[in-house]
């Protein structure tokens, strides 16, 4: 038992030599320790994709807000009222003049996977945030990813009135 148990270490060890050597210096410590947590992982695409706009509380007050030609919502109210599914397709898709962020989430995920899960991420990130008070009558994002395809059409038809 000991005579392949010396091989096989020696083996084991020449393996991660090899490995070793050809990560090229510095790139190894750039590597993630760990995987990320949700609530890291939607602080870090909040603050990656939702705050130039969103603003750090997600009041609508993001440094790019003021030369958009829509306003941006606040969002920093209203959660405990507001479901995170159906907005998951907002964040996705976009809504209204918000771009959606599935390309963007791809791009982050190569391998694949649920894009849903990022988007969540983003959202419940959102929620620790903001406040907790009822959600705004007009805000534009909650509207928009609730309306069925037929308030849509009748929206957009009023629109050309």
């Amino acid at each position: 038992m000991a005579s392949s148990f010396l091989p096989r270490s020696l083996a084991l060890l020449a393996l991660l030599g090899t490995i070793v050597a050809l990560v090229p210096d510095g790139e190894a410590k750039d590597w993630p320790k760990r995987v990320p947590s949700e609530a890291d992982r939607g602080k870090e695409l909040y603050a990656r994709h939702c705050v130039a706009c969103h603003g750090e509380g997600a009041a609508g007050d993001g440094p790019l807000s003021a030369s958009l030609v829509a306003p941006v919502p606040d969002l920093s109210e209203g959660w405990d009222a507001r479901p995170i599914e159906p907005l998951v397709d907002a964040v996705l898709v976009g809504t209204g003049s918000m771009p959606g962020f599935s390309r963007a989430f791809e791009e982050l995920y190569p391998w694949g996977g649920d894009f849903r899960d990022p988007a969540r991420d983003v959202l419940k990130h959102m929620k620790s945030i903001a406040g907790s008070e009822a959600p705004p009558p007009s805000s534009k994002a909650v509207t928009d990813a609730e309306l069925t395809q037929a308030e849509r059409d009748e929206e957009a038809e009023a629109a050309r009135d």
